[in-house]
């Protein structure tokens, strides 16, 4: 093998050991999300800025083209197995290493309540009550047929408030130039029931074009949450319930809390006694239930059975191995987070 190769896995194989010590040892995840992971996402991400389109999607097509090339390539020359197997082993780890080192990473740091200084809420009846009492005040105030939404102003209203939040949570800092990114496979995300994710390999915010007004600010605030650092869904969603509910515009309010509503409705469901969630239930302004009715039949028409069954089960697992034991229940937990820290 030539020199350029034998340098090129050994420096995977050392990265891959730095990964594996943030996996074991939250010390070290931590000094990643705080010191390491912001100039890495700003260097990935600035990169990432200089086209419109996700570069995430272009290396991903790469990636796919280069694993199932080489064994042809290497026929065609005329290579040993053996040594084509190096290469693809040597591709397969430095796609491994670019994931984690450029983002995954953050899903091995403290979690919220060990950064926020504060133990989980306990579930108390009259505390989930209180709760839903709130938010059922909440979401009928700020209930607004609009859908003129200003993306542009919800970027910078966005950043701005990422800005402000405490230091002890460890976000990282906004850049003017990390903007959503647009898509060549939308189709594919509608399919699968994915309304936005972040590109870890150049840290970049997706959107997807088929996510309505509505549902847009509570969508793009998640997202931009995970650009700066944040791994875990629920503190995501946290994030973006709160700066979207705090927003003047009211379709962002709106947003906030009518993206939250199936996590709340489910909770309610589960845990209140079958007449006290009817009362709940009736007490809802009736055009937010018919929005929810509206949105759940737009998604609906949009999903590739099988696939959405596919993808959830392989995203849960991929969850559940990088620390989030619920996998894909994580994203419901953001009510455990307002409970406990808004308290």
């Amino acid at each position: 093998m030539s020199k350029g190769f034998k340098i090129s896995f050994c420096t995977g194989i050392v990265l891959l050991a730095y990964i594996l010590l943030c996996r074991q040892n939250i010390a070290f995840a931590d000094f990643y999300s705080l010191h390491l992971y912001p100039s890495i996402s700003a260097f990935l991400s600035f990169i990432a800025s200089a086209v419109p389109f996700s570069l995430q999607e272009i290396l991903i097509v790469i990636f796919i083209v280069l694993l199932l090339g080489i064994p042809f390539w290497a026929k065609k020359k005329r290579i040993r197995w053996n040594k084509a197997l190096a290469y693809e082993a040597n591709l397969v780890l430095w796609i491994y290493v670019w994931l984690y080192l450029g983002w995954g990473i953050n899903y091995f740091r403290s979690n919220i309540f060990l950064r926020a200084e504060k133990a989980p809420a306990a579930y108390e009846q009259e505390s989930f009550s209180s709760f839903l009492q709130e938010f059922t005040t909440g979401i009928n105030n700020a209930y607004t047929p609009s859908r003129d939404l200003d993306k542009n102003a919800l970027e910078l209203y966005a950043k701005s408030e990422y800005q402000k939040i405490d230091k002890k949570f460890g976000l990282g800092s906004p850049k003017s130039y990390q903007h959503p990114k647009k898509q060549m496979f939308d189709f594919l995300q509608s399919a699968v029931g994915v309304s936005g994710y972040i590109g870890p390999y150049m840290d970049e915010t997706h959107v997807n074009s088929a996510v309505r007004e509505l549902e847009y600010p509570f969508t793009y605030i998640h997202e931009y949450a995970h650009v700066l650092g944040i791994a875990m869904e629920a503190e995501a969603n946290y994030w973006s319930y709160k700066l979207c509910t705090s927003s003047p515009d009211p379709v962002v309010r709106y947003s906030g809390y009518f993206s939250l509503l199936p996590f709340v409705w489910n909770n309610a469901k589960r845990l209140l006694p079958e007449e006290e969630f009817i009362a709940w239930k009736d007490s809802l302004n009736p055009a937010i239930i018919d929005d929810a009715l509206d949105s759940e039949e737009y998604w609906e028409k949009l999903r590739w059975g099988i696939l959405e069954k596919t993808q959830r089960v392989v995203y849960n697992w991929f969850l559940k191995s990088n620390n989030i034991p619920s996998g894909t229940k994580n994203y419901s937990e953001v009510l455990l987070i307002i409970m406990s820290l808004d308290d």
